[in-house]
């Protein structure tokens, strides 16, 4: 018996090394992606919190003064 074993090309070895690589790619941009939503949404908070803090701020500072 005589085994014949085809030759591979380079080809062959980039189509499948490319399909790992493109899935590893695209984790890590999903991953980026997901952390700026996060901070955004940290410093969209921010601005509203700091309203709410400010008023809050003086309304103690109106008790105290009336006093």
């Amino acid at each position: 018996m005589n085994s014949v074993t085809p030759d591979l090309h380079w080809t062959a070895y980039l189509t499948a090394l490319l399909t790992p690589l493109v899935a590893i790619v695209a984790a890590y941009v999903a991953f980026v992606n997901a952390r700026t939503a996060k901070n955004k949404l940290k410093l969209d908070l921010f601005d509203k919190r700091i309203k709410v803090f400010a008023t809050i701020r003086d309304l103690i500072r109106g008790m105290i003064h009336q006093r």
